[in-house]
């Protein structure tokens, strides 16, 4: 049960990072479809890319491997936006919009928009299967590093106040 919990979680969590990115750009300034967009859930947002790609030392072969599950992100956040109605989508992007006026941040805005979406058993069955594959993603991307890059990435992905201190020398 605890399980099934999770990946409820994980699901809901995947459909509503996309979101929260394309909710900070303003519709239709000159983007192209699908641009802007988390490509690829909650653990595989733009900005878990950004701050791969701003890893030091990373090889030729580190960069392609991971375009290439930048690629699979992109399709599967397509998928995963195709699971809500667009009653679903306008009911997210209301209470986001309406979360933000009230002075929420982060979480509670997060919280607010998965409330506002009811999924269906189908909607939360297709949720599931998705959130497995994002996070085979995330276990793809990862075994692409090596475990310093790995620990430079989590420690960069943290938030501000959580980050440790570089210890003096």
């Amino acid at each position: 049960m605890r399980i099934a919990r999770v990946v409820l979680t994980l699901a809901v969590a995947l459909l509503l990072t996309s979101a929260l990115l394309a909710a900070e750009r303003k519709r239709g300034e000159g983007r192209k479809p699908g641009e802007g967009r988390a490509p690829g859930g909650a653990f595989l947002s733009e900005a878990v890319f950004k701050a791969v790609e701003g890893l030091e030392g990373l090889s030729d072969d580190q960069k392609e491997k991971v375009g290439k599950i930048k690629e699979k992100a992109a399709e599967l956040a397509k998928k995963r936006e195709a699971v809500l109605t667009e009653e679903q989508k306008t009911a997210r992007q209301k209470a986001m919009e309406d979360a933000k006026a009230a002075g929420k941040t982060g979480r509670e805005i997060f919280q607010a928009a998965r409330e506002a979406v009811k999924l269906t058993d189908e909607q939360r069955e297709k949720s599931e299967a998705l959130a497995k594959e994002g996070a085979g993603l995330f276990k793809e991307l990862m075994s692409v590093l090596t475990e310093d890059q790995r620990t430079k990435l989590r420690e960069s992905m943290r938030p501000r106040g959580e980050r440790r201190k570089p210890e003096a020398k």
